[in-house]
């Protein structure tokens, strides 16, 4: 009688064990994420150099240790920088602006660096130079003097560094306005234009002026903008006889 205890205490065993060996089923286990590739270096590339005024995108191509490429201007571990920001900004998109002073001169340049984060994983950088600036003369040469108080005179300018140039405000003053002075705008002059390493020649122009059977100083007061952003001001004195 104590063999079928025996056999059915084994078979309830061997049943548990089998409904605990079916309930003991692990979730599967979830894969890691794949992690991006590390940048190996960059390459910056965009214009080498850039005029007064100017702005332009630059763009990081990023070389990850798996060869791939990625071309980026913005991402949260990319960090722009400029070693001389005075002259060249560069905002967080790779946008590259240079300063604009009007007539003081913006001269130098710049080391454009684009960086991933943390510092030293991977960086590339790219030299910007400033562009020339036009290098204008002029000259006045007073025309037919015929009706009284009309002073009719021209300008001769001369380029010699290459760049092109537009006459912005042209200003003529007698005995510092006290005689008169007139006034015109690059619009009003017909847009006139200085070509690279070339002469132009501008007038005849009359500016009306009052006369008091002396003699009186004219002053005259030229600004042109070049095509690389400079704004160039010349002063021309002479005598109304």
């Amino acid at each position: 009688m104590r063999r079928p205890t025996v056999l059915y205490g084994s078979l309830a065993l061997a049943a548990i064990c089998s409904v605990v060996a079916c309930g003991d089923d692990p979730s599967p286990v979830k894969p890691s994420p794949l992690n991006p590739s590390p940048a190996a270096s960059i390459e910056v590339t965009g214009p080498d150099s850039l005029g007064v005024g100017q702005s332009a995108q630059f763009v990081a191509n990023i070389r990850q240790a798996d060869g791939t490429t990625k071309t980026a201007t913005s991402m949260p571990n990319l960090k722009w920088s400029s070693s001389n920001p005075s002259v060249m900004f560069v905002n967080n998109s790779g946008v590259v602006t240079v300063a604009d002073r009007g007539f003081d001169p913006v001269v130098g340049e710049a080391m454009i660096t684009a960086e991933i984060t943390p510092p030293g994983a991977a960086r590339g950088t790219r030299k910007v130079v400033m562009r020339p600036k036009a290098v204008i003369t002029a000259t006045l040469e007073a025309g037919p003097q015929g009706t009284p108080g009309q002073y009719v005179f021209a300008l001769k300018f001369t380029e010699s560094a290459g760049v092109p140039a537009t006459v912005t405000d042209l200003w003529l003053n007698f005995d510092s306005g006290w005689s008169g002075q007139c006034g015109w705008t690059a619009a009003q002059l017909g847009q006139p234009r200085l070509p690279a390493n070339g002469t132009f020649a501008l007038g005849p122009l009359t500016c009306p002026y009052d006369s008091y059977g002396g003699d009186i100083y004219l002053n005259v007061d030229i600004s042109l903008r070049d095509d690389n952003g400079y704004v160039t001001r010349i002063y021309l004195d002479a005598v109304v006889r």
